[in-house]
């Protein structure tokens, strides 16, 4: 039989206090957000409500009148967006590759692929984003773990943690 230490206790109700009961994953310099919260896209001086997806690999933006430019070799995508106030913006970003994307009903979908700096919170990192129709959404753009990974905790219980 094993006799268990007040100082024993302590350090294991610390342990399950940092790792929510959880062996090896601690989030105790991880920042909670909600399942929805506000980003910044600098490049784009663009900010937007966005859905927080761990789901989803990439970011996503929504994006309509899509068109193919080259300048001095170099391949861009001009393309719409709405703003936070339904405005029709237009945008220019450096083409990075072209994704081609199954949906849930078995079609295929050619989607342009950029790279911009996101902005969620305090933290800020320069992400792929894919191009996409998102009208039929209630968010514009979408958080994927690329921009999520290792920095923040999900709870989806709650909306808008970052600013109230």
């Amino acid at each position: 039989m094993r006799i268990i230490t007040t100082t024993s206790c302590v350090i294991f109700c610390i342990f399950l206090l940092i790792s929510d009961g959880n062996p090896g994953i601690s989030h105790i310099s991880k920042t909670t957000i909600g399942r929805v919260e506000w980003v910044r896209l600098p490049q784009f001086n663009l900010k937007l409500e966005a859905r927080i997806d761990t789901g989803a690999r990439n970011c996503s933006l929504h994006s309509f009148n899509e068109k193919e430019k080259e300048i001095n070799g170099i391949k861009y995508v001009e393309f719409s967006t709405l703003d936070a106030k339904n405005k029709e913006i237009r945008l220019k970003a450096k083409i990075v590759k072209m994704k081609t994307i199954k949906s849930t009903g078995g079609s295929f979908q050619r989607r342009y692929v950029i790279k911009s700096k996101v902005v969620l919170g305090k933290e800020s990192k320069e992400v792929f984003i894919t191009l996409n129709d998102r009208s039929h959404l209630e968010y514009r753009f979408l958080v994927g773990r690329n921009l999520l990974r290792g920095k923040f905790v999900v709870d989806v219980s709650h909306s808008h943690l970052l600013e109230r």
